[in-house]
C-alpha cells in the first residue's frame, strides 16, 4: 500500500487520531447503558448483579431491565397517588414566571 511507504507531515494520516478516540469513547455508551439499567432495576426493587454482554440490542436491554409487557397496559388501574396527581389543577406558565411572554 502506498501510504505505508510515506509519512504524512500534515494532517492525521500518520497519527492514531482517526481510530482511537471513537474506539475509546464508544465504551462510554456501554457504561451509560449499564448505569441506566442499574437505575431502572433499583427503582423496581432488583439490586442483584447482572452480566451485560455486547453487542447490546434493544431486546437485550429490555431483558436486563426485566420489563414485562403488562407494565405497559394503559387500561391498568391507577394507584391513589397517581389519581391525586392527575387531578391536580393545571398552572399556567405565566403564573409562575411573571413578566415572561409565551406564545
Amino acid at each position: 500500500m502506498w501510504l505505508r511507504a510515506q509519512t504524512a507531515s500534515h494532517g492525521v494520516l500518520g497519527a492514531k487520531a482517526t481510530g482511537e478516540p471513537p474506539l475509546c469513547l464508544s465504551y462510554a455508551v456501554v457504561t451509560a447503558l449499564r448505569q441506566a439499567v442499574t437505575a431502572f432495576r433499583a427503582e423496581n426493587g432488583d439490586d442483584s448483579w447482572f452480566q451485560m454482554d455486547t453487542p447490546l440490542t434493544v431486546e437485550k436491554i429490555q431483558q436486563l431491565c426485566g420489563v414485562k409487557p403488562e407494565q405497559f397496559d394503559l387500561n391498568a388501574a391507577k394507584s391513589s397517588d397517581e389519581a391525586a396527581r392527575s387531578s391536580a389543577p393545571l398552572v399556567r406558565i405565566s403564573q409562575w414566571m411573571p413578566g415572561r411572554r409565551f406564545l
